[in-house]
């Protein structure tokens, strides 16, 4: 089983993330055992869904109830590098400043895509202004 195939997501030209779907998105490596393969694709279907609710939620205007979501997930599959620079996201949107400023400082160390990092970037120098 290859790697999945990826969708980008615009956040209204805040974060953009790569939403690996399938056996990649719990970080999976070759070809698993059938069974594991059901496995993580069941577990694959639960977090998605989960994802995208936590981001409608954000979308809303309700932060404080999208972050639980996102923790969730994270706490499920703590792999999932994509799912971070929307928690930091919630955070700074929530206005818990220190919070979203040190989430986004810990998204410069995971293995994002370029344009993640320089709107992470752009976020910290958001949060330092204030």
């Amino acid at each position: 089983m290859g790697l999945s195939p990826v969708k980008t997501l615009p956040r209204a030209g805040d974060c953009v993330l790569a939403l690996v779907v399938g056996h990649s998105v719990l970080g999976g490596q070759g070809s698993p055992a059938l069974g594991q393969a059901q496995s993580e694709s069941q577990d694959a279907r639960d977090i998605e869904p989960r994802f995208l609710a936590g981001q409608t939620v954000l979308d809303a205007g309700r932060p404080a109830k999208a972050i639980p979501t996102f923790q969730n997930v994270l706490a499920q599959d703590p792999s999932l590098i994509w799912v971070l620079p929307e928690l930091a996201r919630t955070f700074f949107v929530a206005e818990i400043w220190q919070r979203a400023r040190s989430e986004f400082f810990a998204d410069l160390s995971a293995n994002l895509p370029d344009l993640v990092l320089r709107n992470v970037r752009r976020f910290i120098r958001a949060v330092d202004s204030r």
